[in-house]
């Protein structure tokens, strides 16, 4: 390895040990197997066609920092908009399946961060869509979710999430959805 590659969570240089990449901010050691995949990975200038992106992404790109753009609807395939870097499947599954990566705050962050959802009033909301997303994303009941749609649909905006800001951004992508406004606010 000779450039320096840098951690998918968090984007702190990876060092070695043993050989395999390490990320000591997040208390992250990977494996040899994902260590190679992420090396041969960043020596590739470009993968395949450009696709266009479904959504943003918390990964960051090894190679450049940025934080990549998920090519796929169901979040396996993921590519740098600056350098091309591609995550494959493979990457992407042993990435999220065994690596877990100790969660951090910036200088200056707050230590909780609220994720609002917000109604615009011109938007056609599809409230069947809208709760399922809820449901999928927060990980409740449908009921639950259907609960928080309505009083959406009633005030226009409504609080669905306190915690740790990496996991209201995660909250926060999840929710996207067209029409619909996603605010994180520090608390």
């Amino acid at each position: 390895m000779t450039e320096a590659l840098y951690c998918f969570r968090c984007g702190d240089p990876f060092t070695t040990i043993d050989g395999c990449l390490y990320c000591s901010r997040g208390d992250m050691g990977l494996s040899p197997l994902l260590t190679e995949l992420l090396v041969a990975a960043a020596a590739v200038a470009t993968r395949g066609e450009t696709l266009k992106p479904v959504e943003n992404s918390s990964f960051r790109c090894v190679r450049c920092r940025t934080f990549m753009r998920q090519m796929d609807k169901i979040g396996l395939i993921f590519q740098c908009p600056d350098c091309s870097m591609h995550y494959s499947k493979q990457i992407t599954y042993n990435m999220v399946e065994r690596h877990g990566h100790a969660k951090w705050l910036e200088p200056g962050q707050s230590a909780l961060c609220s994720v609002i959802v917000i109604r615009e009033r011109d938007a056609k909301l599809i409230p069947e869509r809208l709760a399922e997303r809820i449901q999928h994303t927060l990980k409740i009941p449908g009921h639950k979710a259907w609960q928080l749609t309505e009083e959406l649909q009633k005030v226009g905006q409504v609080v669905l999430f306190t915690g740790h800001p990496q996991d209201a951004v995660l909250v926060a992508s999840g929710l996207m959805t067209e029409g619909i406004r996603v605010e994180l606010v520090e608390t």
